[in-house]
C-alpha cells in the first residue's frame, strides 16, 4: 500500500476512536403511542435529585459438564444497591441448573452438596439451552426486583436502577438510568443529534403497552461532549414514573457522569455510582465464576 497513513491522520486530526466494526441496531421502527411533552431540548441547570441507593446486577453462568448432550450449568445472579462507595443491600442466589429430562443425573451428581438445583423443559438440547440462558436473565431480574422494594422500606430517599424500570416496584421514588439506545422513540431524531452536552432532549411517555402495564416518563441527556463523537456519545436514557422528575433526575447523572480517567470501556454513559456499586457487587462473586 503506497497510502501514507501518518499524513492521512494527520489530516483528520489523528484518530479518536476504534472504527465500526459492528453493525449497528436497526432503529428504523418508532415505538407506537408514544407522547411528545415538549418541542424542544433544554438546558438542566436545576438541583440534583436526593438519592439513597444506587442499584445494579450481574449475572454468570459456567458450565460443569453435560450429559446426554444437555449442559449442566452453575448460575450465579446477584443485585447490589450501594450509597457510591459501600454496599447497602445485596441479593444474590447461586444454584445448579439443567434440564428435567436428566434431574436424575444431575441429583446423583450434587449429592450431599447443599445448593439449590432447578429444572427448565424441553425436548431438545437447543430448546433446554435457550430456556437455561432465560432463566439466568429472569433470576438476576428478580434479585434486582426484591432489592429495590427492600431499599424502598428502609430507607426515605430515590432509588437509582440501572436500566428501564418498567419491572420494578411502581413508586414514585424510582427512577432509573439507560445506557443502550437500540429503541426508537422519536420519529424524528435530529434534536438528539446535536443535544450539547448537559441538555436533555424533549420528555416523552412510553405507553404502558410497552413496558408491562406501566406508564413511564423519559427524556435523554447528554454526559459528554460528542462534538466529534458519533451521535449516541455520551448519550444515556433516564426514566421516572412522574415527569417533573425527569430533570432533577438528569442533574444528578450529571453531577456523577465519569470523565474518561477510569479503565471503562463504557465510561460516557456508565455513571460511577453504578460503575462503583457492580464493582462491589463483583467482589462478592464465587471464584468459580
Amino acid at each position: 500500500m503506497s497510502v501514507d497513513l501518518r499524513e492521512l491522520l494527520g489530516r483528520f486530526g489523528g484518530k479518536t476512536d476504534a472504527g465500526i466494526t459492528v453493525e449497528p441496531a436497526d432503529r428504523s421502527e418508532t415505538v407506537s403511542g408514544v407522547e411528545i411533552a415538549d418541542e424542544d431540548p433544554v438546558e438542566i441547570n436545576c438541583e440534583p435529585l436526593d438519592v439513597s441507593a444506587w442499584v445494579d446486577g450481574i449475572q454468570n453462568s459456567v458450565c460443569l459438564t453435560w450429559e446426554q448432550s444437555l449442559p449442566i450449568c452453575a448460575h450465579w445472579a446477584g443485585a447490589g444497591g450501594s450509597d457510591g462507595a459501600n454496599l447497602v443491600g445485596v441479593k444474590e442466589r447461586l444454584y445448579i441448573i439443567s434440564g428435567e429430562k436428566i434431574k436424575q443425573a444431575v441429583e446423583r451428581r450434587c449429592q450431599g452438596i447443599e445448593i439449590e438445583a432447578e429444572y427448565v423443559p424441553g425436548d431438545e438440547p437447543y430448546q433446554i439451552m435457550r430456556n437455561i440462558a432465560q432463566h439466568l436473565a429472569e433470576t438476576r431480574d428478580e434479585c434486582e426486583r426484591e432489592l429495590v422494594k427492600q431499599l424502598l422500606s428502609t430507607t426515605d430517599g430515590y432509588v437509582v436502577c440501572d436500566g428501564s424500570i418498567a419491572s420494578r416496584p411502581l413508586d414514585k421514588r424510582v427512577v432509573g438510568v439507560v445506557k443502550t439506545t437500540n429503541t426508537r422513540y422519536f420519529t424524528d431524531e435530529a434534536q438528539l443529534w446535536s443535544l450539547p452536552q448537559g441538555w436533555r432532549s424533549s420528555r416523552f411517555k412510553i405507553p404502558a403497552a410497552k413496558n408491562r402495564g406501566r406508564e413511564v416518563h423519559s427524556c435523554y441527556v447528554r454526559l459528554q461532549d460528542a462534538t466529534k463523537r458519533g451521535w449516541d456519545f455520551g448519550l444515556v436514557r433516564v426514566e421516572s414514573f412522574e415527569r417533573d422528575l425527569l430533570e432533577p433526575l438528569a442533574s444528578l447523572i450529571l453531577k456523577v457522569a465519569q470523565d474518561g480517567s477510569r479503565r471503562d470501556e463504557r465510561w460516557d454513559r456508565h455513571v460511577l455510582p453504578i460503575r462503583n456499586t457492580e464493582e462491589l457487587l463483583r467482589s462478592r462473586r464465587p471464584a468459580l465464576f
